[in-house]
């Protein structure tokens, strides 16, 4: 493994293992509101340098 893989792959694992998602109300609601999840921009960004395919993780299950 090139050290340029290595990177990538120390980068792919630091954006699935850590908190690095927005949530943003759609709807208020007492009982619950609802929300949309997504990637920040700025992890978008990184996944794209180190070829990570982000619609195959759903950013719900990585919330903290």
């Amino acid at each position: 493994m090139t050290d340029t893989e290595k990177l990538k792959a120390a980068l792919r694992d630091a954006i699935i293992n850590t908190n690095r998602i927005i949530k943003t109300r759609k709807t208020y609601d007492p009982a619950g509101s609802t929300y949309d999840i997504d990637w920040l921009d700025r992890v978008k960004e990184w996944a794209k340098l180190c070829d990570l395919d982000l619609d195959k993780y759903d950013p719900f299950y990585y919330t903290r």
